[in-house]
């Protein structure tokens, strides 16, 4: 919902409070699909940023006070806007397209209009930005009062004949010149938006829904205010337009519809909200994690109080919402993720645990062998030519006269079998003895994996799963009485993440050479603390994982351990660069630790080393 008409509607609105008639000052990108506009008023103060981002997951546009740029590895963008003043920022009518006018240019801002609205670019989807030169001269006459015209849906509005009458001398075609991405094969060409004509609820099939309808109508609601309009009138969703009873209703409808849209925007609060049947604000996370359905109940923003939703915050400023938010959905889905590791966790040592326990109570004949070779044994001791050779098997009585059969090796003497099977009959039995043990071992793992599964289940943020995670990483390490009780050293800090993936991160200067140079491989991924000095770090794989990108979750443990050994450890949140070992290069003569990297993303982490992780911590890096 951060990207619905009516709340980019009042970002805008809020842009041009904010930062309407200062210049732009600064305008780079330091993240995947994020713009920073810097707008100041006065030399050295600054008056709003504007922050872009334009990916499918977190979109949204919205103002901040204050904004921080990394020392390496950012880039400038438009050029042409720099010292410009924003005249004003709007939304294309009916286009979810934020305009901020810096004449002689204007910016579209295209967060989620949908490339079809894109007529020349409709298969360039790689734009999120463009900057096109306006080439419109109008000449206005003003007969009486003056009025600010909105150039939303046409190049010419005109509100009545007695207030503003444009009168257009020359319109030229709208050129782009350039774009946050594909600026060079999209430089110099013709740019336009497709816009559909607004669809009246009469104009929809009859056998299309009243909710469907409503949502793609004219008035802009979208599926939730749509179906808020629906809630108020006390009609249902699913009913057809061509039924009786709604065309009846469809002059209620649009009046309710009306209000609604104007209600959207006139607010002046907005809500963070969530449906009424998902968790309680109080302790959200412990249930959004029970099941896949509440998990796509997700906290959004609306700029008026819903029905059967429940307020989780209310914002005087629009921005304050959008960005808490992101914040939110941010720290549930990381939330999810995790537990979802966990979880998974938990069930595949119980399950394996579960299946030793039960092979070695199948197994009952390690004590009937035990005591066999005793016997035989015991038997061929009492034989009076003990040291004969050449016999491969012998029937002998014992002791209660029943015939016994005992298999011999030929090459050896009577003495000698019965020596060889007093050493079979030993082994069993220290054998049986450690199957015993371990049988009372797994009984317990299993029992304790059953409390954590528990606790998991009662979790309600991340530092609970990673606490359970370290609980559950005890399995098969020191406890378990299959390994000794050690972990492996080496010159570079460990940690394993998973099952299949192992951190290094070097501890001096001296690793890290080391540890990139020539401990890495080419399919490894590379991770280092943007803009700050640190260790380096190399994510391995084993197995088929080598040849697949590792989760996201992987790959943010690793980044967040690569930002704790840095300069930015006490950061709350650190942006960490990363890429695969090839694109990594150290140049001819560089010095010790120095190295330039390609092709990179970066994610924005705290700085930790998740409870539970194997690893030698030691001394800060000397980085």
């Amino acid at each position: 919902m951060q990207l619905h008409y009516y709340t980019l509607h009042h970002v805008a609105r809020e842009i041009n409070a904010r930062a309407g008639g200062a210049f732009l000052t600064e305008c780079f990108t330091q993240e995947k699909n994020t713009l920073h506009f810097v707008f100041e008023r006065e030399q050295g103060k600054y008056s709003c940023v504007i922050e872009c981002h334009f990916d499918s997951r977190n979109g949204a546009v919205f103002c901040k006070d204050t904004f921080s740029r990394a020392r390496k590895n950012t880039l400038d963008c438009f050029p042409e806007l720099i010292g410009r003043t924003l005249q004003s920022a709007e939304m294309l009518a009916d286009e979810r397209i934020l305009l901020l006018h810096l004449p002689p240019y204007t910016l579209h801002c295209i967060v989620f209009a949908g490339w079809n609205a894109l007529e020349e670019h409709s298969s360039a989807n790689a734009i999120c930005t463009t900057l096109f030169e306006q080439k419109i001269e109008q000449k206005f006459e003003q007969k009486f009062e003056q009025t600010r015209v909105s150039a939303l849906p046409k190049p010419v509005v005109v509100s009545n004949a007695d207030t503003l009458v444009p009168v257009v001398e020359e319109q030229h075609e709208q050129s782009i010149i350039t774009s946050f991405r594909a600026s060079s094969a999209l430089a110099n060409t013709p740019f336009r938006v497709r816009t559909n004509p607004p669809r009246r609820l009469a104009d929809f099939p009859p056998e299309t829904t009243i909710h469907a309808a409503l949502a793609q109508a004219e008035y802009g609601l979208g599926k939730i205010y749509a179906e808020e309009v629906l809630l108020r009138l006390g009609v249902e969703g699913s009913e057809i337009l061509g039924a009786s009873h709604i065309h009846d209703a469809l002059e209620d409808i649009t009046l309710v519809a009306e209000d609604v849209r104007n209600e959207c925007l006139s607010a002046s609060e907005y809500a963070i909200l969530r449906k009424e049947h998902s968790s309680p604000s109080s302790n959200p996370a412990s249930h959004l994690a029970s099941s896949h359905a509440s998990r796509k109940n997700k906290p959004f923003v609306a700029v008026l109080h819903l029905t059967k939703c429940q307020v989780e915050a209310r914002y005087a400023s629009i921005s304050e919402a959008i960005q808490e938010c992101i914040r939110m959905n941010t720290r549930e889905a990381r939330f999810h993720e995790l537990y979802a590791a966990t979880e998974e966790r938990v069930r595949f040592l119980k399950h394996k645990a579960e299946r030793a326990e039960a092979h070695i109570r199948q197994d009952t004949d390690g004590g009937t062998r035990a005591m066999e070779r005793q016997l035989w044994a015991e038997l061929l001791l009492s034989q009076p030519n003990i040291n004969q050779k050449g016999v491969s098997a012998l029937d002998v009585p014992n002791w209660d006269g029943e015939m016994v059969h005992i298999p011999l090796q030929a090459a050896l003497s009577l003495r000698e079998n019965a020596e060889d099977f007093f050493a079979k009959a030993a082994r069993a039995k220290d054998s049986r003895k450690r199957r015993t043990q371990r049988e009372g071992w797994y009984a317990g793992e299993i029992k304790r994996l059953e409390q954590l599964h528990q606790q998991l289940s009662h979790a309600t943020n991340e530092q609970d799963c990673e606490r359970i995670m370290s609980e559950v990483q005890k399995h098969g390490q020191k406890n378990s009485p299959n390994t000794p009780s050690h972990q492996k050293t080496t010159r570079f800090r460990e940690f394993p993440l998973d099952e299949s993936h192992t951190l290094y991160v070097g501890k001096t200067a001296a690793d890290n050479d080391e540890l990139t140079v020539r401990f890495a491989k080419p399919q490894d991924y590379w991770f280092h603390a943007r803009g700050v000095p640190g260790s380096h770090a190399v994510l391995k794989a084993s197995g088929t994982s080598q040849k697949q990108k590792p989760p996201k979750l992987v790959l943010e443990q690793a980044a967040a351990i690569a930002a704790y050994f840095s300069k930015a450890r006490n950061a709350k949140l650190a942006p960490v660069a990363y890429t695969q070992k090839k694109y990594v290069r150290k140049p001819k003569g560089a010095a010790v630790g120095a190295v330039i990297m390609e092709r990179e993303e970066v994610v924005m982490v705290r700085p930790h080393v998740p409870e539970g992780l194997l690893g030698s911590i030691g001394e800060d890096s000397e980085m």
